[in-house]
C-alpha cells in the first residue's frame, strides 16, 4: 500500500502545484492588468499634463507677442512724436538763426552807414579846413 498511497501523495501534490500555479498565474495576470491600468491612467494623466502645459505655454506665447505688437506700436508712436518734435525744432532753430542773420545784416548795414556818414563828415571837416587854410593863404 505504500505504493498507492505515495502515488495518491505525488497526485495530491501535482493537483496541489497545479492549483498552486494555476492560481499563481491568475494572481499574475491580474497584476499585470493592474498595471497596464496603472500605465494607462499615469501615460494619460502625462499626456493631458502635457496638453496643459503646451496650451500655457502657447497662451502666454501669445500673450507675450501681444505685449511686443503693443511695445513696437508704441515705440512707433513715440518715434514719430520724437521726430516731428525734432523736425520742429530744427525748424524754430533755422528761423531763429535766419531771424538773428537778418538782425545782424541790418545792424552791419546801419554800422557801415554811420561809419561811412562819419567819413563823410569827417571828409568835409578836412575839405572845409583846407578850403579854410586855401582861403588864409590866398588872400
Amino acid at each position: 500500500m505504500d505504493g498507492i498511497q505515495q502515488q495518491l501523495q505525488a497526485k495530491r501534490q501535482e493537483a496541489v502545484q497545479t492549483k498552486h500555479s494555476h492560481e499563481m498565474r491568475k494572481t499574475n495576470f491580474k497584476l499585470r492588468e493592474e498595471l497596464n491600468e496603472l500605465k494607462d491612467k499615469n501615460d494619460s494623466t502625462v499626456s493631458s499634463i502635457k496638453k496643459n502645459y503646451d496650451r500655457n505655454v502657447l497662451d502666454e506665447q501669445n500673450k507675450l507677442e501681444i505685449q511686443l505688437t503693443k511695445v513696437r506700436n508704441r515705440n512707433e508712436q513715440i518715434l514719430e512724436s520724437e521726430k516731428s518734435r525734432y523736425n520742429r525744432m530744427v525748424e524754430e532753430i533755422k528761423m531763429n538763426n535766419e531771424t538773428q542773420i537778418a538782425e545782424l545784416r541790418q545792424a552791419n548795414e546801419s554800422e557801415y552807414q554811420n561809419l561811412n556818414q562819419e567819413h563823410q563828415d569827417s571828409l568835409e571837416d578836412a575839405r572845409a579846413q583846407y578850403e579854410a587854410q586855401l582861403a588864409k593863404y590866398e588872400a
